[in-house]
C-alpha cells in the first residue's frame, strides 16, 4: 500500500502597533491532497511451519483487491487581533473549509468566530491592593466543522452484485442481479461545533496562587452517522446521514498554588471538568437505542432490561407469569432471574416510549441503565523539594460514568459450557442460600439470565495514582571535582502505582489493556 499527502500552504502576518493600539491581522490558506492506494495477491499456504512459508513471485500474480482513495481539503482563514493598551482585547476569526468528500452545493462552509477580553487588573481602581496581581474576565464564540466522521462520496450511489438472486424461465436457477446497493445522500454535509465560552483568569497573593474558572456550552450540528435505513427501502447497505445535534455544557476548573518555606518548596496544581452531555435532537425524532441515542439522554448510553430480583419459589414464578416474558415463558425456575417489565408497545410507527406497562415482557421493555460519558474527570500534580531532593505525584481521575462489565459477565455465566469462572459463582443461589444476587448455576441458561440487564452495569469511576518520582539532585560542590558535570539527577519513577475504583475488573478504562505497573531508574546528566 501507499499513502501521498502534500500540503501547500501560505500564511500572511502584519502587526503594527498605534501607541496603546495594537494590532495584528492573519491571513492564511491552505490545501491537503491525500491519495492512497492498496493492492493485495495471495496464495494457499500449504503448511503450519512459520519457518517454510514463503511467497515466490512468478511473474503471473494477479491482484485479488484493489483499493484507492483520493480526497482534498481546503481551507482559508483570515484573523484580525486588536487591543487596547494590553487592556482591552477583541478579535475575530472567519475560516472557509471545504472538502471533496461532500457532495457539490455541499462541499464548501464558512465558520466565523470572535472573542473579548477584559483586563480588570488593570483599571486604576485595582491600583491600590496587593491580593491580585492580575485577573480578565473573557468570552468568546467559534464555530468549527468537521467531515472525518463520513467514509466519504456518500452522495453517489454504487452500482453491485447484490442478493437475493432471481429466477428467470428455469425455476431452479439462480441469477445474481445488478442493483444500486447503497443510498445516496446529496445532503449530507458538515457537522458543526458552535461552542460558548465565558471565564476569568486571576492571580493573587504575589503570583503565588493563579486560578481560572470557564463556563462553556457546546452545540454539535448534524452528527454523522453510518445508520441501517428502514426495510422498505429495499437498501440493506447503512447510510451516512447527518441525524442528530448533542449539546455538551459544564465547567472548567484550574489552580495553581506555589510556596517557599525555606528549604521546602511545595507546589500544587490541579484541574476539573464537568460536562452534560445530552442530545438534542434526532432525524424524524427517531430513537436508536440500540446505538445509545435518544433524545433528552446522553450519547452512547447503556441499554437494557432491569433486574427485579431472583425467584425463591415456584409461587414466585406463577406470580410472575401473568406476565409474559417473550425470550423464554415456559421454563423458568426458582433461582433465575426475572426482570422488570416497564412499558407497553409503541405506537406503530413511532419509536416513542409508551409509559404504560403491559401484559408482555419484550424487547420495548429495556431501558436507560447508565451513562458511559464520565460527568467529571480530571487531575492533581503535587510536588515538592528539600534541598536537593525533589518529590512529585500525579493524580487522575474521573466520576459519575457507568460501564458494562462483559467480563463479569462471561466469568459469572453459570451456563454449563465448562469456561473458567469467577470465584464468586460460589455465591449462586441454591435452596440453601436464598440471600444471594447471582441466580442458579444451570446449563444453557434457559431463563436467559444473561440477558443484556443492569446486572453487570458497574460504576468505572477511579482515582489513580498514575505517576511517582522521586529524584536527587547530586550536590553542585561534589560536581565541581569533574570539571566536565554541571548538572546530575538520580530518580526512581512509579507508573500507575494503585487505583481506587468500585469497578470489580482489572481496569475502569480498558479491561482487556489494562494499565500496567512501571517501575523506572533514570539518570539525567548536564555536561
Amino acid at each position: 500500500s501507499t499513502t501521498v499527502s502534500w500540503m501547500k500552504a501560505v500564511n500572511v502576518d502584519y502587526l503594527k502597533s498605534f501607541g496603546d493600539h495594537n494590532l495584528n491581522i492573519t491571513l492564511d490558506a491552505s490545501q491537503q491532497d491525500y491519495k492512497w492506494t492498496s493492492t493485495g495477491v495471495g496464495r494457499p499456504i500449504l503448511t503450519e511451519d512459520p519457518t517454510l512459508r514463503y511467497f515466490s513471485v512468478t511473474g503471473e500474480e494477479k491482484g485479488y483487491y484493489e483499493l484507492r482513495a483520493a480526497y482534498t481539503l481546503i481551507g482559508y482563514l483570515a484573523r484580525v487581533s486588536y487591543n487596547f493598551n494590553n487592556q482591552y482585547y477583541i478579535e475575530g476569526v472567519v475560516r472557509r473549509d471545504g472538502s471533496s468528500r461532500l457532495a457539490p452545493g455541499q462541499r464548501f462552509r464558512t465558520f466565523p468566530a470572535g472573542s473579548i477580553g477584559w483586563r480588570i487588573s488593570s483599571e486604576k481602581f485595582m491600583q491600590n491592593q496587593n491580593i491580585v496581581s492580575d485577573l480578565k474576565l473573557r468570552a468568546g464564540y467559534g464555530e468549527t466543522g468537521n467531515e472525518q466522521t463520513t467514509a466519504g462520496w456518500k452522495y453517489i450511489s454504487i452500482a453491485g452484485v447484490v442478493p437475493p438472486s432471481y429466477n428467470v424461465g428455469n425455476p431452479q436457477a439462480n441469477n445474481l442481479g445488478i442493483a444500486y446497493v447503497n443510498f445516496p445522500n446529496k445532503d449530507l454535509t458538515w457537522e458543526i461545533g458552535r461552542t460558548l465560552n465565558v471565564g476569568f483568569d486571576a492571580v493573587l497573593l504575589d503570583n503565588s496562587l493563579n486560578f481560572s474558572m470557564d463556563y462553556y456550552y457546546k452545540k454539535t450540528v448534524g452528527i454523522i452517522q453510518n445508520v441501517e435505513l428502514a426495510p422498505t427501502t429495499g437498501i440493506q447497505s447503512l447510510a451516512d446521514i447527518n441525524i442528530a445535534n448533542v449539546s455538551n455544557t459544564g465547567f472548567e476548573f484550574q489552580v495553581g498554588y506555589t510556596k517557599n518555606f525555606g528549604e521546602f518548596g511545595f507546589s500544587v496544581n490541579a484541574n476539573l471538568t464537568t460536562v452534560k452531555n445530552q442530545v438534542l435532537s434526532l432525524a424524524n425524532h427517531t430513537a436508536l437505542r440500540d446505538a445509545g441515542l435518544e433524545e433528552g439522554l446522553p450519547i452512547g448510553f447503556i441499554y437494557g432490561y432491569k433486574v427485579g430480583g431472583i425467584f425463591q419459589d415456584q409461587a414466585d414464578i406463577d406470580k410472575y407469569n401473568q406476565t409474559v416474558d417473550d425470550q423464554n415463558s415456559t421454563e423458568q425456575a426458582p433461582g433465575d432471574i426475572y426482570f422488570q417489565n416497564l412499558h407497553g408497545d409503541p405506537t406503530p410507527g413511532s419509536t416513542a416510549v409508551n409509559p404504560v406497562p403491559d401484559d408482555v415482557l419484550n424487547s420495548y421493555d429495556r431501558t436507560y441503565l447508565g451513562k458511559t460519558i464520565p460527568g467529571y474527570y480530571g487531575g492533581v500534580t503535587l510536588t515538592g523539594t528539600y534541598k536537593n531532593f525533589d518529590l512529585s505525584l500525579f493524580f487522575q481521575g474521573r466520576g459519575d460514568v457507568q460501564k458494562y462489565n462483559d467480563f463479569r459477565a462471561a466469568g459469572e455465566s453459570m451456563n454449563g459450557y465448562g469456561r473458567n469462572q469467577f470465584a464468586t459463582v460460589l455465591n449462586a443461589w441454591t435452596p440453601d442460600n436464598r440471600n444471594t444476587s447471582l441466580p442458579r448455576a444451570v446449563y444453557a441458561d434457559p431463563n436467559d439470565n444473561l440477558r443484556y440487564s443492569d446486572r453487570f452495569v458497574e460504576d468505572a469511576g477511579f482515582l489513580r495514582l498514575q505517576n511517582l518520582q522521586l529524584g536527587y539532585n547530586l550536590p553542585q560542590n561534589l560536581l565541581r571535582k569533574t570539571n566536565s558535570i554541571s548538572g546530575l539527577r538520580i530518580y526512581l519513577t512509579g507508573i500507575n502505582m494503585f487505583t481506587i475504583t468500585n469497578w470489580s475488573g482489572l481496569d475502569p478504562e480498558n479491561d482487556l489493556y489494562p494499565s500496567t505497573r512501571q517501575y523506572l531508574i533514570g539518570l539525567k546528566a548536564t555536561f
